[in-house]
């Protein structure tokens, strides 16, 4: 699984694979809330929190499907937000439009 945050900072537990379940988003915020962490454990329990519903939203919206790009509405600062869903494996990217707000690649 590899996560890219807008801090800059990667997560990656070597499984190579995202699923969106309560799990892997606890392993991520704990990944985050370590004392060297880039930010408070608050701020990023909130940006997890914003950012798994951004995915889920682009989910949504790609309706199933591979090999599609689309746009929502970001749900952290309701500018534009872009994903595309790759054909060959389904993973996803997606990124806001606005400076320091959700990214990800998986």
């Amino acid at each position: 699984m590899q996560i890219k945050m807008t801090t800059g900072k990667d997560v990656n537990d070597g499984m190579g694979k995202y699923e969106f379940d309560c799990e892997a988003i606890e392993e991520l915020k704990k990944a985050y809330s370590k004392p060297d962490a880039p930010d408070a454990p608050d701020a990023c329990d909130m940006r997890f929190k914003l950012m798994i519903e951004a995915i889920k939203q682009c989910i949504e919206h790609a309706d199933g499907k591979r090999g599609v790009k689309g746009t929502i509405e970001c749900p952290r600062c309701g500018g534009v937000l872009h994903y595309a869903v790759v054909p060959s494996n389904g993973h996803m990217r997606g990124k806001c439009e606005t400076d320091n707000c959700l990214q990800w690649i998986q």
